[in-house]
């Protein structure tokens, strides 16, 4: 009998994803779920898929609703459900690898019911998110900024003190009479939009960031 899939048998990136999801399908089980599996995605479910390249080692996405896409659907390849079941192992190839992984769309009878996207950044997703059209509506505010980046800081002995930090864009959000609500980061503007989520309410003002690194 195979032994139960522990969370620390997932790489260190993943494991918070296995926690809150499960543990990750293989491309032959994700295969014979399929139907179930997007029917799920469609109403909100995540599921993992993941497969181990030799010589490439593991590669992991999550099957997802719509809203959870953060790439522009235009840009985005689209398979029907039966041609996505049958080139699944080459969907996650091409979905896998964060940043250069795309987002795999699905669709049922020429209508878009869920996504293939790469596992990673899904990990830093965190917090109730914002609705930004709810927010607009009422008044709100939504302000994009771009973060530039920084060298790594190395003392006189060759040490680094300080990691060098990624170049990306920063998303406030503010309520009609200025309150901050919220921020979101990423590498990508789409990502930082998703990522926009409210701050918990027990943070003093100040208590947290908007600086990178993201």
């Amino acid at each position: 009998m195979p032994k139960p899939y522990d969370v620390h048998d997932a790489p260190p990136t993943y494991q918070s994803l296995v926690q809150q999801w499960g543990p990750p399908l293989g491309i032959e089980e994700a295969r014979k779920r399929w139907s179930e599996l997007v029917t799920a995605a469609g109403k909100g479910t995540i599921t993992l898929i993941a497969r181990t390249v030799p010589g490439q080692g593991q590669q992991w996405t999550a099957l997802v609703p719509l809203s959870a896409v953060a790439d522009p659907v235009g840009d985005c390849p689209v398979w029907p459900l039966l041609a996505a079941r049958k080139r699944l192992g080459q969907l996650v190839d091409d979905a896998a690898w964060w940043p250069m992984g795309r987002t795999q769309l699905l669709s049922r009878r020429h209508t878009l019911v869920a996504a293939l996207v790469p596992a990673a950044p899904l990990a830093d997703r965190d917090g109730e998110r914002i609705d930004i059209e709810e927010l607009l509506r009422d008044g709100g505010t939504v302000t994009l900024g771009f973060y530039a980046g920084a060298h790594a800081i190395i003392d006189s002995e060759g040490e680094v003190i300080e990691p060098p930090e990624d170049e990306g864009f920063i998303v406030t959000a503010t309520t009609h009479d200025g309150t901050d609500l919220g921020v979101g980061n990423g590498p990508t503007i789409a990502e930082a939009l998703i990522r926009l989520a409210r701050r918990p309410r027990t943070w003093a003002v100040g208590a947290y960031s908007t600086e990178p690194p993201f």
